[in-house]
């Protein structure tokens, strides 16, 4: 299949996900900052399907079960290519894999893209929104907004595996407005640094 083909197949599967991730909303609890604060790194997963045409879906909730997030994910290893699709109460994202960069989809809008070491860029911006600094020695890494540091976001071990059952570890002076960024940034660690294996 040629780029055209595996653009057109990915269209058609992002539709087909966000029809799956619609038996979940009735369930989802609204997102704010709040829920962000507690949003858990533990995933029901489940694979789905047969051969060519498998994906994960599950649910991302808060460290007291709460669930905040369904999502559907697809791997395209014969492209190197992925595909996640992500349901809020109010809102859907989509990550795409482009390159070494990441597309992001808001509501079937461009929102922005992440690069592999979480810079985040709004569309259209030429200056990143939200950087991250590693602190070395600790598995934490610090993001970064305007010069200041917003929260820090919890990383795996060399294993893979976290230490811990929240996200995020600390939020600094968070203003309402960033939940989408975060969650973001949050889906992007969680579920597509755990299946491209970077």
């Amino acid at each position: 299949m040629g780029s055209q083909s595996a653009k057109r197949k990915i269209e058609k599967d992002s539709d087909d996900l966000k029809a799956v991730l619609n038996e979940f909303v009735d369930g989802l609890v609204d997102l704010d900052i709040e829920e962000l604060k507690i949003m858990s790194v533990n995933t029901v997963d489940k694979l789905v399907g047969k051969g060519l045409s498998t994906y994960n879906k599950g649910v991302i909730s808060t460290i007291y079960q709460e669930p905040i997030v369904a999502y559907a994910m697809r791997v395209y290893e014969k492209w190197d290519k992925m595909l996640l699709v992500a349901r809020t109460k109010d809102d859907i994202f989509s990550i795409q894999s482009e390159g070494e960069k990441f597309k992001v989809f808001k509501n079937h809008q461009a929102f922005g893209t992440i690069e592999d070491d979480y810079t985040f860029y709004y569309a259209g911006a030429a200056v990143p929104e939200v950087s991250m600094n590693h602190i070395n020695g600790q598995r934490v890494s610090k993001l970064i907004k305007d010069n200041k540091e917003i929260a820090h976001i919890n990383m795996r071990d060399e294993s893979l595996k976290f230490d811990t059952d929240r996200i995020f570890s600390l939020f600094h002076d968070v203003k309402p407005g960033y939940e989408d960024t975060l969650l973001v940034i949050a889906l992007f660690h969680i579920l597509v640094k755990s299946k491209i294996g970077k």
